[in-house]
C-alpha cells in the first residue's frame, strides 16, 4: 500500500514538461556503435550534433531525423516533442582525381605549370607541384604554379600531385625546359625574331649557339615557330646526289620542259598544297598554269624513304610533317619577302627536305643581303663572303642543294630544270640544273612535344632532345582499399592491354613486379606508386594510406601517470585528459607545422596550442577592453590567421564554444577559477587561446595549480610545465581578469594580468574534430603525431 500526499492548486495551472528525449540510433542504417548516449534536451535549445557513429566500411557524415538523408544537419533546436536522430553513413571515395592536363609556359627565367585535373565524387582539395628531385610545394586549391629563378636553355623535370577531398592522390611528370624562344637578340650571332614570317624565330650569324644532338649526330636549328615545332639542318653533308634524273618525272604539263635535265619541283600531284594549304594539282606561274607530276623528286624519295628509315626509332618518334617552301624564286631584283612569297606559293608536306633559298638569306646577320632578297647573294659582292656572318656557309663544300626552283631565262616559258643552290666560291647562291650531283643537307621538323632537357647549344655542349611523355595511350593504374583486422589491403587495378608491364612500389622501398589486379598489405600509414608501360610509354599514379587509429582507441593506447611528464586524467573534470610536465610527448603535425596537445576532451576532440608564437604581437583589444566576443584578437584568429590555414587543415577543425569566464588572480583555489571560466562560453569559434586554466593544469607539480606571480616558488613552477618557454613567454590567454574591464591575463612563466591594449605575443588553439584519427608518431619532437580524417 502507497500513501500519496497531495493537495490540489485550486486556482492554479499545472506546467507541462518542457523537456523531450532525443534518440541517438546508429543501427537502423547498419552502425556498429557510437559516442553519444540518449539524453533530454529542454524545447528551444539546441541538440548535440558532435556525437559520432561508426559503421564498418563506411564514413560517418552526421545525424539527421530523415534516415535515408544523404548527409547529416549542421544544426538543429528541440521541439515540443521527442525525436529520433538517425547515423548516416557513405560509402567512402576509393577513386583518385584524374589529371586531364599538364601545360607549361616560361619566361627567361621561369616556368609556369597549370594543372587541369577533375573528382566528380569528392571534389580536388590540394594541389602540389616539385621541380627536380626538390621537395613538394603545398599550393592549396590553386591550380597554377610558377617556378622562379631557373637556368636559360636548361631542362627541368616537373611533378605534380593532386589530392582529392577523400586523401586520395594522382601524380604525373613533365618535362620542360626555358624555351629559347624566350632568349632573342637584335645583333650579332643568336636567334631572332623573324622579320618577314609571324611567329618564327630564326638564328642568324656567323656561329651562334643552334646545335643539337639528333640522331646522334650533330645538327643545327634553323628556325623555331611559336607554336614550339622547330626546323633543323644537318651539321654535315650526306654526299653528292642528283635532284631529279632525266626521264625520272613524266614530261607532260610542269616538266615538259625536263626531258633532258630533269624536273626542279620538289612535290607531285599528290603532296602539293597552295599557301593557305589547300591540296593542288597544278602551279600557275608567269600567267601559265602547269600540271603538276605525278612523282615527287628524286631525291624528295630517296631522303623520305631510304634515308628516313636509317634514323633510330628515337629520332623518328620526334619528327613531324614539316611544310616546306617549294615554289619558284626569281632572279631578278626583289627584296627578300618578295622572295617568301614567291617560294610560299606552292608547298610540300613530309618528313625530310631541304631548306628554301630564302632560309639561307635569313641566316646572316649583313642586312645590306637582303635588299634584294635572293638576288642579292647571287650578285652583291659584299655578300659573296658569307663565312663572316651567315652559320649556314661550308668551307670546304663548293655546292649543296637548296630546294628552290629558278626560272630558265633563256626559254620564253617557264624552265623546269633549274634549281637554287648555294656556292662557296663566287656567287654565294647561283643555280645549276636538276640531274647535277650536290651535296645534300636534309632538313627535318621535330615536333612541338620535343624539348630541351640539357646542353648550351655551342658546338662541344649541343642541346640534348627527349620526347614528350604520351600519356594519352594508357590509362593510369587506380587504387581502392578495404580494412582488414592487421590494416589495410590495398587493390592495384592495371589497364588492360597485350604487352603491358606492371609494377608498384610501396613506401621507399623497391619497385617490384604485379599483376594486372595486384593486391598489397599495409600494417601501417605508408604510401604506395603504381605505374604501367606499354614499353614507349610510362604513366604512373601514387596514392595515400591511412592506417590511423580512432582519438577514443588513442587514449587506451597511451599509458596514464600520476607524476612526471605525461598524458594525465584531469582531476578538475571527467572524462577530460591532460598533458602535464616539463616536456611531455604531446608534439603533433598540424597545417605543416610542429603543435602540442593540450588535452584530450570529454568529446573526443583534441585541444592543441601552436608550439611557437605568431610573428606579430598584438594587442587583445586596442580600445582596452576584454570582452572576448568584441575583441580584435578573436577577430583577427577566426578571419586573417584562420584564412593562412592549408584548405585540406581546416576540415580537421571543429566549430567550438571556448570557456571566456573572468578569473581573478586573488582566488587561489584552482577549482574555483575553472568554475568562473566555464561560467561564460563563447558563441563559437574555429580559433582561440588558452585559458589561465590550460596553463595552471599543464604543471605536474601541484603546488603550482594555483595563481602565482613572482614569488619564491616561481623559478621551480616553470622547470615543470610544458607551456612555459623563455623564447614564447608574455603571450595572451583568453581569460578576462574580474577586476578589471580592461585586462586579461598573459602567461609570463607566470599568470599575470595585462593592459588589453599592450602588444604581445599570440599562441593559437585549436580544437580538432573527433573525428580524426592518428595516423603515426609517437608524440616525440623527432617523431610527432600526424593526423588523418
Amino acid at each position: 500500500k502507497i500513501d500519496l500526499d497531495f493537495v490540489q492548486n485550486s486556482g492554479g495551472t499545472i506546467e507541462p514538461e518542457k523537456n523531450h528525449l532525443v534518440t541517438y540510433d546508429y543501427s537502423t542504417n547498419g552502425g556498429s556503435s557510437t559516442t553519444a548516449e540518449n539524453e533530454y534536451i529542454n524545447e528551444g535549445e539546441s541538440i548535440n550534433l558532435s556525437y559520432t557513429a561508426a559503421k564498418e566500411g563506411y564514413e560517418f557524415v552526421g545525424w539527421n531525423t530523415n534516415k535515408d538523408a544523404q548527409e547529416g544537419l549542421k544544426e538543429l533546436t528541440m521541439g515540443t516533442s521527442d525525436i529520433t536522430l538517425y547515423a548516416i553513413f557513405k560509402k567512402p571515395d576509393t577513386t583518385p582525381p584524374v589529371i586531364e592536363n599538364v601545360s607549361t609556359s616560361s619566361t627567361t627565367n621561369s616556368i609556369q605549370v597549370v594543372v587541369t585535373a577533375s573528382d566528380e565524387e569528392s571534389g580536388i582539395s590540394k594541389y602540389e607541384f616539385k621541380i627536380n628531385d626538390g621537395e613538394w610545394i603545398d599550393n592549396g586549391t590553386n591550380n597554377s604554379y610558377t617556378f622562379t629563378g631557373l637556368t636559360q636553355d636548361t631542362g627541368y623535370e616537373i611533378s605534380v600531385r593532386v589530392t582529392n577531398g577523400a586523401r586520395l592522390t594522382a601524380e604525373e611528370e613533365v618535362g620542360e625546359s626555358i624555351k629559347l624562344t624566350d632568349n632573342v637578340v637584335t645583333s650579332g650571332d643568336g636567334l631572332y625574331e623573324d622579320s618577314y614570317e609571324e611567329n618564327v624565330y630564326t638564328y642568324r650569324g656567323s656561329n651562334p649557339n643552334n646545335y643539337v644532338n639528333f640522331n646522334n649526330e650533330l645538327w643545327r636549328i634553323i628556325s623555331i615557330k611559336k607554336d614550339g615545332t622547330m626546323k633543323i639542318l644537318k651539321n654535315e653533308l650526306l654526299g653528292n646526289m642528283i635532284y631529279d634524273s632525266t626521264g625520272n618525272r613524266n614530261q607532260a604539263g610542269y616538266c615538259n620542259l625536263a626531258t633532258t635535265h630533269g624536273c626542279n619541283i620538289w612535290g607531285s600531284i599528290n603532296t602539293s598544297y597552295d599557301v593557305n594549304l589547300n591540296h593542288i594539282s597544278e602551279y600557275i606561274y608567269n600567267n601559265e598554269t602547269f600540271t603538276l607530276p605525278e612523282k615527287d623528286a628524286e631525291l624528295n624519295e630517296y631522303l623520305n624513304m631510304t634515308y628516313y628509315n636509317t634514323l633510330s626509332q628515337t629520332a623518328k618518334d620526334m619528327i613531324t610533317n614539316g611544310v616546306y617552301k617549294v615554289g619558284i624564286i626569281n632572279d631578278i631584283n626583289q627584296t627578300t619577302n618578295v622572295d617568301i612569297n614567291q617560294a610560299s606559293s606552292v608547298k610540300w608536306k613530309g618528313k625530310v627536305g631541304l631548306i628554301d633559298a630564302t632560309e639561307y638569306v635569313r641566316a646572316s646577320t649583313d642586312n645590306n643581303c637582303f635588299s634584294n632578297g635572293v638576288n642579292n647573294y647571287w650578285n652583291n659582292e659584299s655578300c659573296f663572303s658569307v663565312g663572316n656572318n651567315n652559320w649556314m656557309f661550308m668551307d670546304n663544300v663548293n655546292y649543296w642543294w637548296a630546294l628552290s626552283p629558278r626560272p630558265y631565262s633563256g626559254n620564253s616559258t617557264v624552265g623546269t630544270f633549274m634549281l637554287w643552290r648555294v656556292y662557296n666560291s663566287g656567287p654565294a647562291l647561283n643555280y645549276c640544273w636538276a640531274l647535277n650531283e650536290l651535296g645534300v643537307r636534309p632538313t627535318v621538323t621535330l615536333s612541338s612535344s620535343t624539348k630541351i632537357v640539357d646542353g648550351n647549344g655551342t658546338e662541344i655542349n649541343p642541346y640534348q632532345l627527349e620526347k614528350g611523355m604520351a600519356t594519352s595511350v594508357l590509362n593510369v593504374p587506380t587504387f581502392s582499399e578495404e580494412v582488414t583486422e592487421n590494416g589495410k589491403t590495398v587493390t592495384i587495378s592495371y589497364p588492360e592491354g597485350k604487352g603491358l608491364t606492371y609494377e608498384y612500389q610501396k613506401g621507399s622501398g623497391s619497385w617490384q613486379t604485379a599483376t594486372q589486379s595486384q593486391k598489397v598489405e599495409f600494417t601501417e600509414s605508408g604510401t604506395l606508386a603504381a605505374r604501367v608501360s606499354d614499353g614507349t610509354n610510362t604513366v604512373n599514379s601514387t596514392y595515400t594510406v591511412n592506417v590511423g587509429v580512432s582519438i577514443q582507441e588513442f587514449i587506451n593506447s597511451i599509458p596514464k601517470v600520476t607524476n612526471g611528464d605525461g598524458l594525465y586524467v584531469d582531476s578538475y573534470e571527467d572524462g577530460r585528459y591532460v598533458y602535464k610536465g616539463s616536456n611531455p610527448n604531446n608534439y603533433i603535425i598540424f597545417n605543416n607545422e610542429l603543435w602540442r596537445i593540450i588535452s584530450i576532451e570529454r568529446d573526443n576532440t583534441l585541444k592543441i596550442i601552436k608550439n611557437n608564437v605568431l610573428s606579430e604581437e598584438r594587442a587583445w583589444e586596442p580600445t582596452n577592453s576584454n570582452d572576448w566576443e568584441k575583441s580584435d584578437i578573436k577577430n583577427y584568429l577566426n578571419n586573417v590567421y584562420y584564412e593562412t590555414l592549408n584548405p585540406l587543415i581546416k576540415n580537421y577543425i571543429v566549430l567550438h564554444n571556448w570557456s571566456i569566464g573572468e578569473v581573478s588572480s586573488a582566488n587561489g583555489d584552482l577549482i574555483t577559477q575553472i568554475s568562473n571560466e566555464n561560467e561564460v562560453k563563447s558563441s563559437g569559434d574555429r580559433v582561440g587561446l588558452i585559458s589561465v586554466s590550460d596553463y595552471l593544469r599543464a604543471n605536474s607539480n601541484t603546488l603550482c595549480n594555483t595563481f602565482f606571480g613572482n614569488n619564491a616558488g616561481y623559478k621551480d613552477c616553470i622547470t615543470t610545465n610544458w607551456l612555459y618557454d623563455s623564447d614564447n613567454s608574455f603571450y595572451w590567454t583568453i581569460s578576462p581578469e574580474s577586476g578589471s574591464s580592461n585586462e586579461t591575463f598573459i602567461i609570463t612563466g607566470s599568470v599575470g594580468s595585462a593592459k588589453c591594449y599592450i602588444d604581445y605575443k599570440v599562441r593559437p588553439a585549436i580544437y580538432i574534430s573527433p573525428e580524426v584519427k592518428i595516423a603515426s608518431g609517437n608524440g616525440s619532437q623527432n617523431n610527432p603525431y600526424t593526423l588523418t580524417l
